[in-house]
């Protein structure tokens, strides 16, 4: 009967490795549910909705499955809400290195490859915000993006293996410490649109 795994639930539980019995009526996961926790597999639950950012950040999931579900979807190895225009998680795990993200995609979420090893990505001209910790502590190299995208949550870029960067000239919201930590960083470009870093 449980519906809820709220937040932090399992965050840092260390030696958490799986989660015995049903959870196929779970409604909602919350932010940081399995932050830092060495979780190996999950299946989406059947009744999933939502699930909050940074869910599955350092964790030790390689891939997701889904059952039953209807509200996400999976597109080379990425979860997805099921319209494709929410990239909600990556498995940490995962031995993908590169993703071109789905057409459609409008954002990528909290923490969504926070930690993992994923060192290319591309982004689709529909994408328009990256979330606060989108690819923290990843190892990241580069990314592109188009002019479309409009804003740039707070540490999204931190602690990457980032060394240069050309902001979008679309961007307009830059949030705070979105290089911090970033050893190999050596130029940031921003553009005149910007309004708010």
């Amino acid at each position: 009967s449980l519906e809820e795994l709220g937040d932090g639930a399992f965050g840092d539980c260390k030696v958490l490795k799986e989660i015995n019995g049903s959870l196929k009526n779970v409604k909602s996961i919350g932010e940081e549910c399995f932050f830092n926790c060495p979780i190996t597999t999950f299946a989406i639950p059947d009744a999933l909705e939502t699930i909050g950012a940074r869910a599955f950040s350092g964790s030790s999931i390689a891939n997701f499955t889904i059952g039953a579900n209807q509200n996400f979807t999976i597109d080379s190895d990425a979860l997805y809400t099921a319209d494709k225009s929410l990239l909600v998680a990556f498995p940490p795990k995962s031995e993908r290195t590169e993703i071109v993200v789905a057409d459609g995609c409008r954002g990528i979420n909290g923490g969504a490859f926070q930690l993992s090893g994923i060192k290319n990505v591309t982004l689709p001209a529909s994408v328009i915000a990256l979330d606060d910790f989108a690819f923290c502590q990843s190892a990241l190299e580069s990314i592109s993006f188009t002019d479309n995208l409009v804003y740039i949550g707070q540490q999204a870029f931190a602690a990457t293996n980032i060394t240069s960067m050309e902001l979008p000239q679309g961007l307009r919201i830059l949030q705070d410490a979105v290089f911090a930590g970033c050893g190999k960083l050596t130029s940031v470009i921003v553009k005149s649109n910007v309004t708010d870093f």
